[in-house]
């Protein structure tokens, strides 16, 4: 059957004695979806009685990285937070197994019986080989991080397995690259205060109305790229990887940023004001706190419909700010070329930022709500730059 793998798992009226995934290691978001805690679930709901599931991951039976450990560790925990019966047998590819309701067991005799009790004959599953795979020190060696107390588990609004999977090659290609990815895990959102900080410290000193509109589209672009991540990698998980339709949702977001670039380009003349872009801003706030509540949808007809819709709502903030950023630029001095290429420029850069941060390091470790307020603080600090300037500076407000 063609179809998306987690759709099916979705939508399957039939339970099954034995489900295997067998794919490449959670390296992208797209792959994470078959690593979590929420995909597990479904298949435990999937398994009849006695039903097993079985998937493996990269490891190491001699040395085992951080990041590999890390990888491991968080997917571990998410098959922990599903099925109470779990057995885990290391390798240069660790085997886990899992089942809701049928004991398993590292016993190699037992195992051969069962076997041999229904008639099954194996060539290389030998009880000597059963042996070695279930060595009790083999198991120490290669499993022993698995145990470890604080892991997190691997989850739809926080695939913490793409992170570290990234981690690993670059470790592994780049060494260089190590202390900056470790650096990233450990820094958590401590640093969220430090924009707000600084814009209060620039507006205190005072800054120009042009590097309060500059700053507001630099951050607008991080947020529309944002969006359009969180939007797409939301509808992955509640939709299925349907290229046709992922289609659909980054049009949608196009059409909204054309659609609101029109609106403001038309009535910019009546509506450029300060006032205006602080409405705006406030908006695109507001979107941002309401977006990771679609993940939270139902599996249903609803969100493939939804999905898009907001796609097209949040493209159209970010497309009415631009015109109106442009305009209040202009009037607070400025020929037009400088001041489109100076925009245009931060509107690119904020983007590129944002589709590096969103991608790489604040969805896969700090989910949907640790992303969703980075972001709302870089606004919150354009925002307050935007309200030091006061109506006086420079004729900003509309002239009556």
């Amino acid at each position: 059957m063609n179809l998306d793998g987690r759709l099916f798992v979705k939508a399957s009226p039939t339970s099954y004695d034995v489900v295997i995934l067998h794919l490449p290691s959670p390296s992208t978001l797209q792959l994470n979806r078959f690593y979590t805690q929420e995909f597990f679930g479904e298949v435990e709901g999937l398994l009849g009685e006695g039903g097993v599931f079985s998937l493996i991951l990269p490891s190491s039976p001699a040395h085992i990285p951080l990041e590999m450990a890390e990888r491991n560790r968080c997917v571990y925990e998410a098959l922990r937070a599903v099925f109470p019966h779990r057995l885990a047998v290391p390798g240069d590819y660790n085997l886990l197994i899992a089942s809701r309701d049928l004991a398993l067991t590292y016993d190699a005799v037992e195992l051969q019986g069962r076997l041999l009790e229904r008639g099954v004959e194996t060539r290389a599953l030998t009880l000597d080989y059963l042996n070695y795979l279930f060595d009790p020190v083999r198991r120490e060696i290669g499993l022993a991080y698995l145990g470890e107390a604080g892991a997190m588990a691997n989850r739809d609004d926080r695939p913490l397995a793409v992170f570290y999977d990234l981690a690993l090659w670059n470790s592994l290609v780049n060494p260089s690259s190590t202390p900056l990815f470790r650096l990233l895990s450990r820094l958590g959102l401590r640093w969220l205060p430090l924009p707000l900080l600084l814009c209060l410290l620039l507006a205190v000193r005072g800054v120009s109305p042009s590097t309060s509109v500059a700053a507001a589209v630099l951050t607008t672009g991080v947020a529309g790229m944002t969006i359009s991540i969180l939007t797409l990698y939301a509808y992955q998980i509640l939709c299925g990887y349907l290229y046709q339709e992922l289609g659909v949702v980054s049009a949608s977001f196009m059409l909204g940023l054309t659609l609101g670039g029109l609106h403001m380009s038309r009535r910019v003349s009546r509506l450029g004001s300060l006032k205006t872009l602080l409405k705006v801003e406030l908006l695109v706030a507001a979107y941002i706190v309401m977006l990771p509540l679609a993940v939270e949808l139902p599996s249903t007809p609803l969100a493939r419909w939804l999905l898009p819709l907001l796609s097209c709502l949040g493209g159209l903030l970010v497309g009415l700010e631009f015109p109106l950023a442009g305009h209040l630029a202009l009037r607070a001095g400025g020929g037009v070329g400088g001041v489109a290429g100076l925009l245009y420029a931060l509107d690119l850069l904020g983007g590129c930022l944002g589709a590096l941060a969103s991608s790489i390091w604040l969805i896969p470790l700090h989910g949907f709500w640790g992303a969703s307020l980075a972001v709302l603080t870089l606004k919150a600090s354009s925002l307050l730059l935007l309200l030091s300037i006061g109506p006086r500076r420079l004729h900003l407000l509309p002239t009556p």
